[in-house]
């Protein structure tokens, strides 16, 4: 048994470290006799998952321990996969393997190896979508809210002075995409609540949409993201934006996921489970 692990030494969103985080278990799903160790940063740093922490381990003494970085937004490569898997297998027995910072696997890429016949198994339907969810609801209620919940992100994409508002434009998507997404849904479902869960600050273009009965918007923070990821995870109907958020509520939801024709959720997965 070998075992990974992942510690970063930079800040980000609860979504995107979550990426990070969870390329270790990813790996694990795709190598044999490798097992996961959390640590603690894992749930000071992320939000939505509590991940199991050994504290038994804290002193425990490995036969040798190994850092590797391999930096890539977008997700590495199948040679990089390939040359990592080179080097655990190496190793010997009760070998630590520390990834550093984002060197990560998306779980989309999980099928697109698989449709190209570079892994044998999608362990995105058999192993991560059943991993996530019990990750998360062994400590998150799991009643099913009879509603549809909508992610709007706001605050630094949606403020002029921030990077972010020039960075990442194509993520904020405008109040009229919505607002034509709740008519179109109230066509159909007149009189189910709508919940719409977004920012604090920079979110007032929202507004607009409080003319609609039976709506109500949750403008959120850091103290109300784990009730508010809560809410949406557990709603009958769930509605995403461009965000890690909404993707890794996506993947845990049991609910039914709207997903948007004419928009592009970026690294989100949507083939096989809606």
């Amino acid at each position: 048994m070998k075992y990974i692990t992942l510690k970063h030494t930079t800040f980000g969103r609860s979504g995107h470290c979550l990426k990070d985080f969870f390329s270790c278990y990813l790996l694990s799903f795709l190598i044999e006799d490798l097992t996961v160790l959390p640590t603690q940063e894992w749930n000071s740093k992320q939000h939505i998952l509590n991940f199991p922490i050994n504290n038994n381990l804290k002193d425990y003494q490995f036969s040798q321990s190994i850092n590797i970085e391999e930096t890539n937004f977008g997700g590495m490569s199948f040679e990089t996969f390939c040359k990592i898997k080179n080097r655990i297998s190496d190793l010997p027995d009760n070998s630590l393997i520390t990834l550093i910072n984002h060197t990560r696997i998306h779980v989309i890429q999980l099928t697109e190896w698989s449709q190209s016949k570079l892994i044998d198994e999608d362990v995105f339907i058999t192993k991560c979508i059943p991993t996530l969810r019990d990750l998360y609801f062994k400590d998150n209620n799991s009643e099913v809210l009879n509603c549809l919940s909508i992610h709007i992100r706001r605050g630094d994409i949606a403020n002029p002075d921030h990077k972010a508002y020039i960075n990442h434009a194509p993520m904020r998507w405008p109040v009229e995409y919505f607002e034509n997404n709740i008519i179109s849904f109230r066509k159909k479902m007149p009189n189910l609540p709508i919940n719409i869960f977004t920012e604090k600050d920079h979110s007032d273009d929202l507004e607009i949409l409080n003319k609609y009965n039976n709506l109500k918007i949750h403008r959120g923070d850091i103290k109300s993201l784990k009730n508010d990821i809560n809410k949406m995870a557990n709603s009958k109907y769930f509605m995403p934006c461009n965000s890690s958020l909404s993707t890794w509520i996506s993947y845990i939801s049991k609910g039914s996921v709207i997903i948007p024709q004419d928009k592009c959720i970026k690294h989100f997965h949507s083939k096989h489970i809606w």
